[in-house]
């Protein structure tokens, strides 16, 4: 885990939350609730340990996207996106994916899942590779 933006990270993970929470609790709220047949009263049901769940997921991913910004070795704004995307298309999209695949959930999720993993995912490399703490510069006593 060496060369991580923990800041970046962090940021990542903020930056996420918030960004699930207008996608789905604000712009596609009763969109997304009709398509998976849930009501208002389900979802506040399900509470804080759902939040919880999400965040720990955000985290691992805001983590993998510092490693393989890392690891490219282009800790830029130009480089965390390419990082992002790269991860979103090959691995996050195409395993979501399956869900339609074989799980034969609603079609209709599609545009609003997609498309939040495109946002997430995009905005989370971008603060990873553009947000880092200024190297301390050594002074002579």
């Amino acid at each position: 885990m060496k060369g991580i933006n923990w800041l970046g990270v962090v940021l990542a993970l903020v930056a996420g939350q918030l960004i699930g929470f207008a996608w789905y609790g604000f712009a596609f709220s009763e969109q997304w609730m009709a398509l998976m047949g849930f009501t208002a009263e389900q979802i506040e049901g399900e509470g804080m340990m759902g939040m919880l769940y999400g965040a720990l997921g955000q985290l691992i991913t805001a983590i993998g996207l510092g490693w393989l910004v890392a690891r490219l070795g282009e800790p830029t704004l130009m480089g965390g996106l390419k990082a992002a995307l790269a991860a979103c298309v090959f691995f996050a999209a195409t395993t979501n994916a399956n869900r339609f695949i074989y799980g034969m959930e609603n079609p209709g999720l599609i545009p609003i899942d997609f498309g939040y993993l495109f946002i997430v995912y995009l905005a989370m490399g971008a603060v990873i590779g553009a947000v880092r703490l200024k190297p301390r510069v050594a002074t002579l006593a």
